[in-house]
């Protein structure tokens, strides 16, 4: 995987692997990415589309942001700062700096930004899959959803609830799912690439006239 990254300055940490659920008989494994440099989640997950291109035995790769935030051990902030989780990264700011103004709930919904999870695909055939995620937040949202094909936008759409059916999809293709939401003047994004099914043709009989 730090070839599939470069040349960006990567380091990766193994977290675990276990029998996956989205196709029968194959594991997923979860890695953590270590950057030295902000960098769109995008980036990442286009650069290592070449893993499932080039390597048989990866069907798909999900990426999505960690909330430096909400671990103690990812993040150097003091006590007395907050932290602001961003997209590739975070940052530590002093409290009075922070949503001048705003009450103290939103301040604890901001503080406690949540990051896109447990975005899966599953169901996947040669024309369709369907989608879910899950956010840890009390308010509600609304999510862009975003089926790429390469750099083309296919579709676009917005939902509150958190899971999609994508149909009218191409048989052997990969596309990118986007999912995305604004919460706290922050755009949170997670990305997940799939490969849908290839047709097969059985028990079909040609004769000669």
């Amino acid at each position: 995987m730090t070839g599939a990254l470069w040349p960006l300055n990567s380091t990766m940490y193994h977290i675990q692997t276990a029998e996956a659920k989205t196709y029968a008989g194959t594991l997923a494994s979860q890695i953590l990415i270590g950057l030295h440099q902000p960098t769109p989640l995008m980036k990442v997950s286009s650069l290592l589309k070449g893993i499932v291109k080039n390597v048989y035995e990866v069907i798909s790769i999900d990426v999505q942001d960690v909330n430096e935030c909400s671990h103690a051990e990812l993040n150097a902030c003091s006590r007395s700062e907050l932290c602001i989780n961003l997209e590739g990264y975070y940052k530590c700011i002093w409290e009075h700096e922070y949503m001048d103004g705003n009450s103290s709930q939103l301040q604890k919904e901001c503080k406690d930004l949540s990051a896109i999870r447990d975005h899966r695909i599953v169901n996947v055939t040669s024309s369709s899959f369907e989608v879910s995620w899950s956010v840890n937040s009390t308010l509600n949202h609304t999510f862009q959803v975003q089926v790429y094909k390469g750099q083309e936008l296919l579709a676009s759409m917005e939902t509150t609830e958190m899971e999609m059916d994508i149909s009218e999809l191409e048989a052997g293709i990969k596309y990118t799912v986007k999912i995305s939401y604004e919460a706290c003047g922050k755009n949170i994004i997670s990305y997940k690439n799939v490969k849908t099914g290839k047709y097969h043709l059985r028990n079909v009989a040609f004769f000669a006239i």
